[in-house]
């Protein structure tokens, strides 16, 4: 993933968000991979997120860790089935909508962000 783009998702979340926020963005977590039929543990970059109030079943302070390659295979899903959503992604230019998909499709429908259009 590009960093500008990275930056780009964070910085939307951060302003729109109506009760989850972005947490450590530099944070690396080891997740567990399975290629060429071995068991491997990856260090991978995440974007983390923290709830900061209740919604839902999730309590003030859940984190979820949502690995970078989850989110490129999240925005080349949209690439291919979007064409306005490619041309926005080559101008940096994200929209609300396309943040809380890449987001929803990248943690397979578990996290709803709910951006709001007005800045917090």
């Amino acid at each position: 993933m590009r960093e500008c783009l990275y930056k780009e998702i964070t910085s939307i979340i951060d302003r729109h968000s109506t009760w989850i926020d972005v947490g450590k963005t530099c944070r690396y977590v080891c997740f567990v991979v399975v290629s060429y039929n071995r068991i491997r543990v990856v260090p991978c970059r995440t974007l983390p997120l923290r709830a900061y109030h209740n919604k839902w079943h999730y309590n003030y302070g859940h984190l979820w860790f949502i690995p970078f390659p989850e989110l490129d295979r999240a925005v080349a899903e949209m690439k291919k089935s979007n064409r306005l959503f490619k041309q926005r992604l080559l101008l940096n230019k994200l929209t609300i909508d396309d943040v809380e998909e890449i987001v929803y499709r990248a943690t397979y429908g578990i996290i709803k962000l709910e951006l709001s259009d007005i800045e917090y």
